[in-house]
């Protein structure tokens, strides 16, 4: 079942700084289902620190997503 979220925009992830948000959105992850089709690695890959994103993954776990295995 799809999570009613996938289509929010990651502006939504509060705590990101403005850089991070224009790194994803230069790689095309513009909403939280694009998000959750990412892996760890491919976020460090463009720049996310490893607690950015083990926030960014408990983040989408409490919508009812979360990060590529």
């Amino acid at each position: 079942m799809k999570s009613k979220y996938e289509k929010q925009s990651i502006d939504r992830i509060l705590f990101l700084k403005e850089k991070q948000i224009i790194s994803m959105k230069s790689n095309n992850i513009n909403t939280l289902g694009e998000l959750s089709n990412q892996s760890r690695e491919d976020l460090k890959n463009i720049g996310i620190s490893n607690d950015d994103i083990s926030m960014i993954n408990d983040e989408l776990q409490l919508l009812g997503l979360g990060l590529k295995a």
